[in-house]
């Protein structure tokens, strides 16, 4: 009998610890994205950050017009001296952007938002989604730990008129079903892929300027 308390006590602390442990990684995630937030202002209003934009306006099949807006906010560019020979030039060296937003229409129905936020070595940590229109209301939020999920919800928002669906309530930070991972890893993917497209902006800015 006392072997099956000691045994249910332990496992009972064991759990206790890793919810414990689970709160704070998901709460410093918070902290860190919020200060971010802050950082950037209302309206983009520059707080130490700069910004480069993408508009998209295009006509999709069954969707008709859609414009899709992408910013990356990043910070000041340092710089290194290069020597070559007679000559030197300085080289800017650009951080991963520490936050990249998304912002796209389905017909005049929905409107879709995302966010990317990184850690300061440019991995992703905290995923943010947000749908609102006639089809459907909701968030989703992806945290992340070398690129692995440790938190995923999903939160059906109130809407002032009645929707085609109602978005889906839960809350998972273990057991994560193998939907939740082909979505991860797409959006881990989506995150490398938006990196790739800041670094290329900084190389097309240099065109045409002599």
């Amino acid at each position: 009998m006392k072997k099956i308390i000691f045994t249910v006590i332990f496992i009972l602390l064991a759990v206790t610890t890793y919810l414990q442990a689970q709160d704070s990684k998901i709460e410093k995630i918070n902290k860190f994205c919020n200060k971010i937030n802050e950082n950037i202002g209302e309206d983009d209003s520059f707080s130490g950050y700069f910004i480069h934009t993408i508009k998209l306006v295009t006509n999709r099949r069954a969707i008709g017009g859609q414009i899709t807006t992408i910013k990356f906010y990043y910070e000041q560019q340092g710089d290194t001296l290069i020597e070559k020979g007679d000559n030197s030039e300085f080289l800017d060296i650009y951080k991963p952007p520490v936050k990249i937003s998304i912002e796209y229409n389905i017909a005049a129905s929905q409107n879709i938002k995302i966010e990317y936020y990184p850690n300061e070595k440019g991995k992703l940590i905290y995923y943010y989604y947000l749908t609102q229109g006639a089809y459907t209301k909701g968030e989703e939020y992806f945290y992340f730990e070398n690129e692995k999920p440790i938190k995923i919800k999903s939160v059906g928002l109130h809407s002032e008129y009645e929707v085609l669906e109602e978005y889906k309530n839960f809350e998972r930070d273990k057991d994560f079903t193998k939907d939740d991972l082909k979505k991860c890893k797409k959006i881990i993917k989506n995150w490398e892929d938006y990196k790739k497209m800041f670094d290329q902006m900084i190389y097309i800015e240099k065109f045409d300027k002599y």
